[in-house]
Formats: C-alpha cells, sequence, structure tokens
C-alpha cells in the first residue's frame, strides 16, 4: 500500500481494499486523527459499478457494509470523485442518499431528500439511444426485446417442482425472525444455484443437507443469534462475490450457520412429491 503515493495511478479491487489487512496498510498512509486533511492526498477517485458501494437498505435504515466502509475511508482524501454505474438507485431512498453524502457531503445528506437542481450539477446520465457517431449516427443498434422459449429438461423441471414445494413447506414451519430470515437466505440461495448450474445446486444441497443432520446431533441450547446480527453476518458474506474462491468457502459457512436454525424436517420435507 504504500507504494500508492509514488504511482501516478493506482487500481485496486474494493474487495481486496476492505479486508482487514489492505484497510490497515492503506490507513497507514493516510492522516491520522487529528492531522489535517488538506492539501489533499490524492487527486481523482474513480470507482466503477458503485452501486454495489451503496449501504443496503431492506429496512428503514441504511446500514453500511464492509465496501461502503473502505470508500468511505478513502473519500474525504480526495480532490475530486468519479462514481460510475448504470443503476445509480436501487429503489431505496436512505440508500441512494448515502451513496450521494459519499460523493459530495456539502450537497447531500445521507436521509435526506436530493434537492433536485443540485442532483443535476453532480449527475449526468447517458442513455444508449442518446449517444451518437461523429456524423450523427446512432453509436449503437436499436435495442430489440424477443422472449425466447427455453425447454427445461425433464429432470431440472423436477427438480424446480422439488425446490418449490420444498421452500413452501419450510416456510410454513419458522418460529420467529430469525428463523425465518434464515430460512429464506438458504432456500434463496438454493434456488440461485439451481439457476446456476445442476452442479452448484448439488453442491449447496448437499451441505445444506449435511448440515440439517449434524444439528440434530448438536446442543439444542447453543446460542442464538439475533437477526440483526445473522442479517450482518449474511450481507458480508455475499459481499465475497467477487472472490470465488473465498465465496464458495463462504456459502458453505453460511449454509452451516443458518441451517443450525432449521427446525428438524418433517416425513414431507423428507420425501418431497
Amino acid at each position: 500500500m504504500d507504494a500508492i503515493q509514488y504511482y501516478l495511478h493506482s487500481f485496486t479491487s474494493i474487495d481486496f481494499l476492505k479486508r482487514d489487512r489492505p484497510l490497515r496498510l492503506l490507513k497507514e498512509i493516510l492522516p491520522g486523527e487529528g492531522e489535517s486533511l488538506y492539501p489533499r492526498r490524492f487527486d481523482l477517485l474513480i470507482v466503477d459499478e458503485v452501486h454495489n458501494v451503496a449501504p443496503s437498505a431492506g429496512g428503514k435504515y441504511a446500514v453500511d457494509s464492509m465496501r461502503t466502509g473502505a470508500i468511505r475511508l478513502l473519500v474525504p482524501h480526495f480532490e475530486h470523485k468519479l462514481f460510475l454505474t448504470a443503476t445509480p438507485h436501487n429503489g431505496y431512498p436512505e440508500s441512494f442518499t448515502a451513496l450521494l453524502e459519499l460523493l459530495d457531503s456539502q450537497r447531500f445528506a445521507r436521509g435526506v431528500t436530493p434537492d433536485r437542481k443540485q442532483l443535476q450539477v453532480v449527475m449526468v446520465r447517458r442513455l444508449k439511444q442518446e449517444m451518437q457517431n461523429w456524423d450523427g449516427s446512432p453509436l449503437f443498434p436499436k435495442r430489440q426485446l424477443a422472449a425466447i422459449s427455453v425447454d427445461y429438461p425433464r429432470d431440472e423441471r423436477q427438480a424446480h417442482a422439488a425446490l418449490k414445494q420444498y421452500t413452501e413447506l419450510r416456510c410454513q414451519g419458522v418460529v420467529d425472525n430469525t428463523e425465518k430470515y434464515a430460512t429464506e437466505f438458504v432456500l434463496k440461495l438454493l434456488k440461485k444455484r439451481l439457476f446456476s448450474s445442476p452442479a452448484a445446486f448439488a453442491s449447496t444441497l448437499e451441505q445444506h443437507q449435511i448440515s440439517i443432520n449434524n444439528s440434530r446431533r448438536r446442543n439444542s441450547n447453543l446460542s442464538r443469534p439475533t437477526e440483526g446480527i445473522l442479517r450482518r453476518q449474511l450481507q458480508e458474506i455475499e459481499e465475497d462475490f467477487a472472490d470465488d474462491d473465498i465465496y464458495e468457502e463462504s456459502t458453505d459457512e453460511a449454509i452451516t450457520n443458518t441451517t443450525r436454525l432449521f427446525r428438524e424436517l418433517n416425513p414431507q420435507e423428507q420425501m418431497p412429491k
């Protein structure tokens, strides 16, 4: 990280930067507490796909992720910021305003509806149909939408039907919000893996089954995390998607930890029709 100070341009991944050691090394070259931020140490910060940095906001408040924290550490030390994304708004005003605050804390504040004129000053939106070549011709061909019929093999259709039935049965028997959230996470993950590939689905399903069998032999008095703690843990795991190896490892760990909160399988869930 020390080398950043001596190069004209530096490139890094936010999923690398957010980790403990890189973040600690970065802090060592930035002004410490009580030191002046001026003159700023760096000129321009460019963040691509910045919607991945926006705090998650599934409820009333936006919750900073590890990515958000890493960018929040960096932005005060850059004179200029350029955030790039095709989807700046994720549907949650609290999350969007938090992202705007990272871009310009003088104009925008977290949780405060942005002034439209101020937003136009910092936000440039370019649609493909508006972009032209030097001669005025369209830069991109006109988009044509058409539905494509896909004939899934019989065994894949059976797998989808079985997973749907299993999902309905599991959701009917949840006893509290923590188990509900854990159940929804695991079942959503199984569905995503099924759409990914049969091999990915089989691997995750096997881990889920092993975790259920092991949980029967564990002490039922093990401490249960609260819903808030569980949400934060799973959100951090989902962030590691950019790193395939770590994502696979984290997914297995998440399946194990969340399945521990499941009640035992009933006969219908063991042998779905």
